[in-house]
């Protein structure tokens, strides 16, 4: 190659003003002035600073610290997704895929930098096609596909929104660009993903979603799923250590009714709206829905405090057998590590074993200690039968070095992670995720089907709550958190 040769080949023009002829997109315009490159369509962008400053505004939704190495790019265009990808994510692996083999000589060749080009992989093809083949998990999908200004008739099929779902890792981020068609597409995807975030930029409309279960408001619950207060086993335990208290409602919204100074008060957990039946005393009815977030009629609670987030292991009849394959792998290994492991053997202990060893490990402070033993002690003379303990014994010592214990309601199909504890001798095995292996183990045999693994923690929470919520993210947990309260009061003798 001649020097000259070599100059055209690194040295880009500064003024470019081209016309390539495609049969899948029509005339495709191709333009530059001063280093910066337009791809045209049917008097659209493709490519270029507009389209670089929409990726870039759309990406910055997109928390920084999270691990982003996949990413799948439909819809190439002149690579200005790729340009604004490898900006915020450096060492992202990106797959693309495009339709227009003109085009895609166009990006490698004209726009994209040789820098742009490593880690990437273009993919030739329709995207339905493509991506029905696939069988990759991405952190980041990127959606950006229209035949000009023309929507694909693929976005309004369930089986392609279904497919980009299916190749979306659970805590991956979906990023589409709705261009002027954001009414016709949105409600599609809004059946398959939970939308995180809404941007515009310009005339285009964007949004980031993810997964339904990832901690954002309004989500769907799990199939099956209802909250402990419409156990009727929950309710009998606690109206029997509070007389004053009686079970109210109707199947499916059960509630507690109970008197405080001259006011009835009525608390009702559950996406059924209360009913409100007659009472001859003025009430004030509080609502705490599971999806709602707003109903006529009721009031928003903005003076109750802040929901928090919890994480639900959910089992069914397809992972019943094989639920530890959706664990982390660092999980993965530990119970294999575990299950090899013969210093240890998880039994049931006595309530008196299991506070010794509690207290024993001096984990929190003594308060909080005796606060969570106070709890076992009630459940234990009200409910024994439901509360689980489980002790880990060290098999040379006979000393109880960990402890589970879980409160089981079976009416509801759901066991509730309540107090656990790790001696520091013990610590630097396989402990921890072994008791979660025999916590779901054992719940299963029983038919539980929501293992409840309380708060985990989010912005705004103590720190204190971050690092046991690490341990317990590796479990493929469902994350939700319930809607601000609602309230209303009701006269005497009021019937809706």
């Amino acid at each position: 190659m001649s020097y000259v040769d070599l100059i055209k080949k690194f040295v880009r023009p500064i003024f470019l003003n081209q016309k390539f002829n495609s049969d899948k997109n029509g005339t495709i315009f191709v333009s530059r002035f001063f280093g910066s490159t337009d791809v045209m369509v049917d008097g659209c962008f493709q490519s270029g600073r507009y389209i670089n400053r929409l990726f870039r505004k759309m990406l910055k939704d997109i928390p920084r610290e999270h691990s982003v190495k996949e990413v799948l790019l439909l819809g190439l265009g002149g690579g200005s997704a790729i340009q604004e990808v490898k900006k915020r994510f450096h060492s992202s692996i990106i797959t693309a895929v495009e339709y227009d083999p003109v085009m895609i000589e166009i990006a490698k060749t004209i726009c994209l930098k040789p820098k742009d080009q490593i880690c990437l992989q273009i993919i030739v093809g329709d995207a339905r096609e493509v991506v029905s083949r696939m069988n990759k998990k991405f952190d980041l999908v990127i959606v950006d596909l229209f035949f000009g200004r023309i929507v694909p008739p693929m976005f309004s099929k369930d089986e392609f929104v279904q497919s980009l779902s299916n190749l979306l890792k659970k805590d991956g981020y979906l990023a589409m660009n709705f261009f002027l068609q954001k009414n016709t597409i949105a409600p599609i995807f809004d059946r398959f993903f939970s939308r995180f975030k809404d941007c515009e930029y310009s005339t285009n409309e964007m949004a980031i979603y993810r997964h339904f279960g990832e901690g954002f408001v309004g989500d769907p619950m799990p199939h099956g799923y209802v909250d402990k207060q419409q156990s009727k086993t929950h309710l009998g335990m606690k109206f029997s250590m509070n007389s004053k208290k009686e079970i109210v409602g109707l199947p499916g919204c059960l509630g507690a009714r109970y008197k405080m100074f001259s006011l009835f008060i009525e608390d009702y957990t559950s996406d059924i709206e209360p009913v409100i039946d007659p009472f001859p005393h003025p009430r004030l009815i509080n609502w705490q829905p599971l999806t709602i977030c707003q109903k006529n009629g009721w009031h928003r609670n903005f003076t109750s405090s802040r929901n928090h987030q919890y994480g639900i292991g959910i089992i069914t009849e397809e992972n019943k057998d094989r639920y530890f394959e959706q664990w982390s792998s660092h999980a993965q290994r530990h119970r294999e590590k575990w299950l090899r492991d013969e210093r240890y053997k998880i039994v049931d202990v006595t309530l008196d074993e299991f506070v010794q060893a509690y207290h024993a490990s001096k984990k929190l402070g003594w308060l909080m200690r005796s606060m969570f033993v106070r709890f076992l002690k009630d459940y234990w003379t009200q409910q024994s039968k439901n509360l689980r303990l489980f002790g880990v014994r060290d098999m040379q010592t006979n000393e109880i070095v960990a402890g589970l214990a879980v409160v089981e309601f079976q009416d509801i199909a759901q066991s509730f992670h309540t107090v656990s504890f790790i001696h520091d001798k013990a610590r630097k095995s396989s402990i921890g995720v072994g008791l979660i292996e025999h916590w779901y183990a054992s719940g299963i045999a029983k038919g539980i089907r929501f293992f409840n693994f309380g708060i985990v923690w989010r912005e705004g929470d103590p720190k204190s709550y971050k690092g046991y919520s690490k341990f317990k993210r590796q479990f493929n947990l469902h994350l939700m958190i319930y809607p601000e309260p609602l309230f209303k009061f009701v006269r005497s003798n009021h019937k809706d």
